[in-house]
């Protein structure tokens, strides 16, 4: 089995557990300033950590990994705010998170042509497996129940699906112009951006005012800041080692996870298409392995 699979599939397993804490947070308590903020930081420091136990092997001087670094922090920042703000308005995660997962087609297809990754996308098997990767992901939203005119929360997860595309290519772009890039030079920068961008926000928007957090509170920012660190640095290798238009459509399976979780925590019910959803992804793995 190859090492870019297993790193696609553990960020994906990571991702969709970060995104299930998260939705927790936000429909409990948490003000939407440590949401950001905390997570951001501990992204920092923690790459922070790594680059400077591996700092004979970084290179600083790559203007491209540095500039699409920052750019992925700002459209990280965009996607992570809207889904925040989805969350907090009660969008169920069965309609929520596929809606983000959503930028998998467009991943796929933008990634064949600028980065010619057509031979991987066109083997037989791996054809396969993308398009049931697809098909699960368009199963689990029931369309039926979706209020299109009038619904904010799906407007705040196509936001966030716009920016997460955007994020996700700037990636790409960075590590296939230089290929020896750190990973978590890439990280430190990026989230640097998604911090500054965070406090600039809060100022902006209530001066910061007086948050007490509880200690819960704390810990799960915390959690959800080295689950985000260690998702991310699995699928930046992931990209490295292999094709985005795999890598990806394994990744939009993350969206099973915080799903399944909800109904085993919070009590949300599955329908039938869900169910079938959750078979169609790990028929998916199978065909991507």
């Amino acid at each position: 089995m190859n090492s870019w699979y297993l790193l696609a599939l553990s960020s994906t397993l990571l991702n969709g557990a970060r995104a299930f804490l998260t939705k927790r947070s936000a429909q409990g308590a948490t003000p939407t300033m440590a949401a950001r903020i905390i997570p951001s930081g501990v992204m920092v420091a923690c790459g922070s950590l790594v680059v400077w136990q591996t700092v004979s092997s970084v290179g600083l001087g790559m203007r491209a990994l540095l500039v699409s670094a920052s750019l992925q922090g700002a459209l990280f920042y965009i996607a992570a705010l809207s889904r925040w703000e989805a969350l907090r308005l009660r969008t169920p995660a069965h309609v929520l998170f596929p809606i983000v997962q959503a930028s998998t087609p467009v991943l796929v297809v933008i990634s064949a042509v600028l980065f010619d990754e057509w031979a991987a996308l066109l083997a037989p098997q791996r054809l396969s497996g993308v398009s049931v990767a697809l098909l699960s992901s368009f199963v689990l939203v029931d369309w039926k129940r979706l209020d299109w005119s009038s619904s904010r929360g799906v407007a705040f997860a196509v936001i966030s699906m716009l920016a997460s595309t955007g994020a996700t290519l700037a990636a790409k772009y960075a590590f296939d112009a230089d290929a020896q890039g750190s990973i978590f030079v890439f990280i430190v920068v990026s989230n640097a951006v998604g911090l500054a961008l965070g406090v600039a926000h809060s100022l902006v928007v209530d001066g910061f005012g007086s948050h007490e957090l509880r200690a819960r509170q704390w810990l799960e920012s915390t959690v959800v800041g080295i689950l985000n660190f260690a998702a991310l640095a699995a699928f930046l290798r992931a990209i490295k080692l292999g094709d985005l238009v795999v890598v990806a459509s394994i990744g939009s399976l993350s969206a099973i996870v915080p799903i399944v979780l909800s109904v085993a925590w919070d009590g949300e019910v599955l329908r039938g298409r869900q169910d079938a959803a959750v078979a169609l992804s790990i028929l998916a793995l199978l065909l991507l392995a």
